[in-house]
């Protein structure tokens, strides 16, 4: 089980910590009016990865282009700058990386870091 944020603060559990559960978590913590706690419950101590994201290989790619992979709304490219920030996508053309199908690995520690942030 993971914990987020102060112990006095009021509490929302999350079963489920693949990436909908942590985009859950994610929107409730920037939206709160309150102090709030989020409880995760999830197995696995890695959150964000469920079946879709827990994977290594390389040629298991999102369905969807990278621009579109934002987990906030109001900066539609995050997962961009993220993928060049942190040089997870060398590969590719940098001018093109938008529009590309870039693999799934990607996801899940992009989505912790912005619940860490």
């Amino acid at each position: 089980m993971n914990t987020l944020r102060d112990p006095g603060d009021a509490v929302i559990a999350i079963v489920g910590g693949g990436a909908s559960g942590v985009l859950v978590a994610l929107q409730l913590l920037r939206q709160a009016a309150a102090p709030l706690q989020i409880v995760m419950i999830e197995p696995h101590a890695a959150l964000g990865e469920g079946v879709a994201y827990s994977t290594a290989r390389g040629e298991h790619l999102h369905n969807v282009p990278a621009a579109r992979m934002s987990a906030l709304p109001e900066l539609p490219h995050d997962f961009v700058d993220y993928l060049r920030a942190n040089a997870c996508c060398p590969e590719l053309d940098d001018a093109q990386l938008p529009q590309q199908f870039v693999g799934r690995r990607h996801y899940a520690p992009y989505l912790r870091d912005r619940l860490q942030a």
